[in-house]
């Protein structure tokens, strides 16, 4: 009983520690809070030595500001790097926690870089940001139920990609207008999300430079709400990693393709794929190849002013494994073409939009051939 009592109180004290406003939900009373409500009471044995009084203002030095010990910058009322930044390091768990102030003026040249690597180090963060180079979100909890207001350097002709590959790192929490995780990131090179990063948050990548939509790990983009232009693809390979997600995708670059290949990938999900550019005159695919993977979605493929002498042409659609297209619905618009749609056997069930897309045809078994009769029996003559 000791035990269970010290592991609770363990418990407590910890959830304690990483809540973005107040009052603390189970009513505890939170020993340092920090500006903006959040809980910023260090741990035995953390030494946060930036922003030692609460609502202070942290500005760059020589290019940076470095949060690098547990709950640094935590107590800052404001950080703000520029001009010529260069760089941002939350490098200490819960480093820049709850800090809704964060300004950013990158470096023209090279960029600045918003770096979240301890676990929660930028959760629950407003930041504001020109002339950025590098978005890192690798910590747990990272840069969950942030807004983030960002304009990308172009460099070599790429943006800057949205990296949420800690666990937790980008999600959202649309039943609580407190942790709604919202993303605006210009000049982007599309994002990647690892296990649970970016699910029920919002992403708006609409002036997109390149790059993919890449949901790896399990429920990474699970209803996600996601706008984006420009990208190369879209990859679900996690389980559950895009379903239920919204899509809006415009003008993707030619070629472009969809594969769904974990487990209920695109379950339930939203596609649209909205072509505006008459340049633009096919898809390379859209692949549902594991159990479910696009089971109960609706994908739409719609091309402004297509004609037949200028159609969007869909060069598969393949419906991999049993379930991936049951009840999925396809909405292609005028002159979108889909030259070749294969099913496996038990795959497109209630599928619709797609006629004369159906699973092979069972092929039966040549009929066994009859077995020689048995040659009559003779009755040897003896030999006198």
């Amino acid at each position: 009983m000791r035990a269970l009592f010290a592991a609770s109180a363990l418990l407590a004290i910890s959830s304690a520690q990483h809540n973005i406003y107040t009052p603390h939900p189970d009513g505890q009373q939170i020993r340092e809070p920090g500006p903006y409500g959040q809980d910023c009471t260090p741990s035995s044995g953390d030494y946060p030595d930036k922003c030692p009084k609460v609502g202070m203002v942290k500005e760059s030095t020589h290019g940076k500001i470095e949060c690098i010990h547990n709950f640094d910058c935590c107590l800052c009322g404001e950080m703000i790097c520029g001009p010529d930044c260069t760089d941002i390091i939350c490098n200490g768990d819960s480093g820049c926690f709850g800090v809704k102030n964060i300004k950013m003026i990158g470096d023209k040249t090279y960029g600045a870089s918003l770096n979240c690597n301890g676990d929660m180090s930028c959760q629950g963060t407003y930041v504001d940001g020109i002339n950025i180079g590098e978005l890192y979100c690798t910590g747990d909890g990272s840069c969950a139920y942030s807004k983030f207001n960002l304009v990308c350097i172009i460099q070599h002709g790429m943006g800057c990609e949205l990296q949420c590959v800690g666990d937790n790192s980008c999600e959202g929490d649309p039943t609580d207008p407190r942790k709604i995780g919202y993303y605006n990131v210009k000049n982007s090179h599309g994002m990647s999300c690892s296990h649970d990063s970016c699910r029920t948050a919002t992403f708006q990548l609409t002036q997109n430079v390149g790059g993919a939509v890449s949901c790896g790990g399990q429920e990474s983009c699970f209803a996600a709400d996601i706008t984006i232009n420009n990208i190369e693809n879209v990859f679900c390979g996690g389980f559950d990693a895009c379903g239920e997600a919204n899509m809006l995708i415009m003008n993707p670059q030619n070629r472009f393709y969809i594969s769904c290949t974990g487990p209920r990938g695109c379950q339930f999900t939203t596609i649209e794929i909205m072509v505006t550019n008459p340049q633009i005159d096919f898809i390379e695919s859209i692949d549902c190849m594991s159990a479910d993977a696009c089971k109960g979605a609706s994908i739409t493929v719609y091309k402004q002013r297509a004609s037949a002498a200028n159609p969007l042409r869909i060069g598969a659609i393949t419906c991999g494994a049993a379930g991936s297209c049951a009840g999925t619905v396809f909405d292609f618009g005028p002159h979108v073409i889909v030259e070749h749609c294969e099913c496996a056997r038990g795959g497109c069930d209630g599928m619709m939009g797609i006629p004369g897309c159906t699973a092979p045809p069972t092929i039966a078994a040549p009929p066994a051939k009859a077995a020689p009769a048995p040659a009559p029996a003779t009755t040897a003559t003896p030999v006198v």
